[in-house]
């Protein structure tokens, strides 16, 4: 379990503390010439006290709040939390607080139970408090073994505390009680459970005591964040810039990190694009393996043109972005010269590839020119697109967003060549709705019917009902679609399992009345009386329709056309493989000693 490394910890701890010393002690490795003014020194004999600190579990921690932590100087009890290994440290109820660490304090070590100090009456003694505090470290040691002994008999019921044989004859592992250590129910032993916390009671702390801002390894939280908060602390106490801590409970592993070895121009902006990525998570979870200074510069070095080559990105850029300037040879020319044209980059604030451009491109000419698909380019197009594929190319923050507000304006789509080779390269778009696809008739666009058959099979009966219903709003037939694609649209939910009853044809007459007079036209040359009666005859006779009977034959046929593109795009075959290229920084990070943060 976790407490047998927490208990490791304490072997460091080599100080024996003095409950009527008043304030706490400025470890070593800081030079005191006055009380309450220190000295700066070195940053690596700082860094190193602090490493030292923490890996021997010199190091206390505290959440604070500047609302409330001004008050705290006064010589009330305030409780910290010593960062040891294997030990649990505590969650605050307001997620929105920091933390803040000290070294070597002097205080009272806590027994029994935890020390509720986080409002007491300014002043307060500590032996007025309501929990008995211990002054030396053998009686830690003590509390901490009684802490171990205690969870085994609690978290175990008496009769199975070693597993045990069913009834069945198959042996059962050892359960956790419910509502111990974590377990609202009777489930297999997790010994990363909540256990209780290793605190102190500090009487006295000063601002001038305030070693470091700390932080536990996290796989979802940005450094720039961190470094938001870290500033926003730093000028609600008053005090200059404190040292990044970044330790980790489980392993026992602590870096020490300072703002100029993390922030960068676009550090945030960057981050924030990572969202965009498909595989976010993996990234993030990935990178936090580096130490965070290592990180910061992955990021940064792994989007950012280098200025030498700036010239030739800018040519790749106008050839992607302008549909009188495409050239396929000129682009595979780059490419052959060494440009990494797969890559993300950051280009007008954010983090984009030469594909989002081309998409925005391509879908700007498809949406405002008619007859786009003649115009001399479109074979072109057609050739740049696959030379980005096949190169590695990935969608980054604007292609996706291209993606899924499809639908949301007037007839905004894309090509529908482009969709299927998409669908292809990338699919499925688990971020997609119906609405996205409101735009894209399923006849002619396997792209399009794969990806109404992957939302529909996954989407429960009510929300295929309310898409029907938002199928046929005005907001819907404002779009001006073609008769085609609303009709394909219909009969394909139909197969589903929406239904086209009464009350939804009075919605529809209620709705389409509030805007439009009967004898208009809202569709082709259908009036609103028209279009009524059209729905009508199709919500009749669509068993007998050839789309809706041959609906599970155009879905396999579309899935082996999408196969078939795939193969033609020449797409590596393994999962993820169009990523790597494009985040070629995370392996050249990877390369530089140290390979991962100790």
């Amino acid at each position: 379990m976790n407490i047998f490394r927490g208990i490791q910890g304490l072997s460091c701890l080599h100080r024996q503390p003095n409950p009527d010393t008043p304030s706490v002690t400025a470890s070593g490795q800081w030079t005191t010439t006055e009380p309450g003014r220190l000295l700066p020194r070195p940053r690596e004999v700082e860094r190193n006290a602090l490493l030292q600190a923490a890996r021997c579990g010199r190091l206390a921690i505290r959440y604070i709040a500047s609302a409330e932590e001004a008050s705290n100087f006064d010589g009330t009890p305030r409780s910290f939390t010593l960062a040891l290994q294997g030990m649990p440290s505590e969650k605050p109820a307001d997620q929105h607080k920091w933390r803040i660490g000290i070294v070597d304090p002097k205080c009272l070590y806590i027994y029994k139970k935890d020390a509720d100090t986080r409002r007491p009456e300014h002043g307060t003694a500590a032996d007025k408090l309501d929990v008995k505090l211990l002054s030396d470290l053998q009686s830690l040691d003590e509390k901490c073994k009684e802490i171990k002994h205690r969870a085994w008999w609690e978290v175990y019921p008496w009769q199975s505390s070693s597993g045990h044989l069913g009834a069945d004859g198959i042996f059962s592992l050892p359960k956790l009680k419910p509502g111990k250590y974590g377990a609202s129910l009777t489930v297999s032993v997790n010994p990363y459970g909540p256990l209780p916390h290793p605190k102190i009671v500090v009487t006295h702390y000063r601002n001038a005591d305030i070693k470091c801002f700390f932080v536990e390894r996290s796989n979802y939280k940005n450094i720039s964040d961190i470094l938001h908060q870290k500033r926003e602390c730093e000028q609600a106490l008053g005090i200059e810039p404190l040292p990044l801590v970044v330790f980790c409970c489980l392993t026992g592993s602590v870096e020490v990190c300072y703002d100029d070895e993390l922030d960068s121009r676009h550090l945030a902006m960057i981050e924030n694009s990572l969202n965009s990525f498909v595989s976010s998570h993996k990234i993030r979870k990935i990178m936090k393996l580096l130490p965070m200074p290592l990180q910061a510069k992955a990021l940064s070095s792994g989007f950012t043109i280098p200025p030498n080559d700036q010239h030739k990105w800018q040519q790749a850029i106008e050839l992607v972005s302008n549909p009188g300037h495409y050239s396929y040879p000129e682009l595979l020319a780059l490419k052959e010269s060494g440009l990494p044209i797969h890559r993300c980059f950051l280009h007008e604030g954010t983090v984009t590839s030469l594909l989002d451009i081309f998409l925005m491109s391509e879908t700007d000419r498809y949406n405002n020119l008619p007859g786009q698909q003649e115009i001399p380019a479109q074979e072109d197009a057609d050739r740049l697109l696959r030379l980005l594929l096949h190169s590695g190319a990935i969608l980054a923050e604007r292609g996706w967003s291209l993606i899924r507000t499809m639908g949301d304006c007037e007839q905004l789509s894309m090509p529908l060549a482009i969709f299927n080779d998409l669908v292809a390269a990338f699919a499925p778009f688990k971020a997609l709705t119906l609405q996205n696809l409101w735009n894209i008739p399923l006849t002619g666009c396997p792209g399009g019917v794969v990806e109404f058959d992957q939302i529909c099979k996954k989407c429960p009966d009510r929300e295929l009902q309310n898409g029907l219903k938002e199928e046929l709003s005005p907001k819907r037939l404002l779009q001006k679609p073609t008769l085609d694609t609303i009709q394909s649209h219909l009969l394909a939910l139909f197969h589903y399992g929406a239904v086209l009853d009464e009350d939804v044809l009075e919605t529809v007459k209620s709705d389409l009345g509030t805007y439009y007079r009967d004898d208009t036209t809202i569709i082709e040359n259908l009036s609103v009386a028209g279009f009524i009666d059209w729905l009508e005859k199709l919500r009749q006779e669509h068993q007998s329709h050839p789309f809706y009977l041959d609906w599970q034959a155009h879905v396999k046929e579309a899935r082996e056309e999408i196969k078939k593109k795939k193969q033609s795009l020449e797409l590596p075959d393994y999962p993820h493989a169009s990523v790597a290229p494009a985040l070629q920084f995370m392996v050249d990070a990877f390369s530089e000693p140290p390979g991962l943060a100790g």
